[in-house]
């Protein structure tokens, strides 16, 4: 009896032995088929590629925050992105967009604009908009501290006529929130430091370049630098002359330029109105004559 429970127990180890071995070497068999199976993983190699980090609209100037850096597989970089170590960000701040160009999407040159390139100030003007140019002076220029892509609005000064050459002076805002294109030839600040230019160019409609066509004609313009957070569409109110009557100055910001004479007398107080004559050389005698 004890040997038949020697013999027994020694098979049941055996048994138990030869499972856990077939198992192993299963387990074994599988590891190898699926190694042959999946082929090794290799790695993609990359590039650093300019990509823009917000969406841009076209005829919207490029600043550096709006770029940044992100890899991309170098099977699929084109001759047309710039690669980092080739070019920088600096070869694209201040450019303009061509075209829509939507964020993580790499930058082009075909999709960019640069100062100096033909065509640049067309692809800087918004729909339907014009680029008007206007004489500007220290003064009327904000000594240099109005930049490209700032907004302005747009004084007018003169004096109005009269017989005697010496109407009532007068000042009033013509045009508000103007962008400033360029200084000079200039469409980029260099540096931020102030200059003097001696033309400044406005972005308008085709009513507002009629009104500053108008202006000019009429007197002077000077720039009134307005500030980032400034909102559009607030009065300029016509300034007193030194001595005399606050003339009544009648505007349409998108249309011509009105200028009327000096305000009406009080009921009661009325002067008789001036009516227009001419002066009639004869020799040594003059007459008048009035219509």
């Amino acid at each position: 009896m004890r040997n038949l429970v020697l013999v027994l127990a020694a098979a049941g180890v055996a048994a138990g032995t030869a499972m856990l071995a077939r198992d192993w070497l299963a387990e074994q068999q599988r590891a190898a088929i699926a190694a042959v199976r999946q082929p090794a993983r290799v790695e993609a190699q990359t590039v650093m590629v300019l990509v823009a980090r917000q969406d841009l609209k076209p005829g919207q100037f490029v600043r550096a925050e709006q770029l940044r850096w992100q890899a991309w597989p170098t099977d699929a970089v084109t001759a047309a992105y710039a690669v980092q170590g080739k070019r920088s960000e600096a070869d694209f701040v201040g450019a303009v967009a061509r075209t829509p160009v939507y964020a993580g999407e790499p930058v082009s040159e075909a999709r960019f604009v640069k100062p100096g390139d033909r065509g640049f100030l067309a692809a800087v003007l918004g729909p339907e908009m014009r680029a008007v140019t206007v004489p500007i002076t220290a003064t009327s220029g904000n000594a240099g501290f109005v930049f490209p892509g700032d907004r302005v609005d747009l004084v007018l000064t003169g004096r109005m006529t009269s017989s005697d050459g010496q109407g009532p002076q007068f000042a009033a805002t013509v045009l508000e929130s103007v962008r400033v294109l360029a200084i000079d030839q200039r469409l980029a600040a260099q540096g931020g430091d102030p200059t003097v230019g001696r033309t400044a160019t406005l972005e308008v409609t085709a009513r507002m370049a009629e009104t500053v066509s108008l202006a000019l004609a009429v007197g002077n313009l000077s720039l009134s630098l307005r500030g980032l957070g400034a909102e559009t569409g607030t009065e300029g109110a016509p300034v007193a002359p030194p001595n005399g009557p606050v003339p009544i100055i009648e505007r349409d910001l998108y249309g011509p330029l009105l200028v009327a004479g000096p305000p009406a007398a009080p009921a009661g107080e009325a002067e008789p109105p001036r009516r227009p004559a001419v002066t009639i050389l004869r020799g040594a005698q003059a007459s008048e004559v009035q219509f």
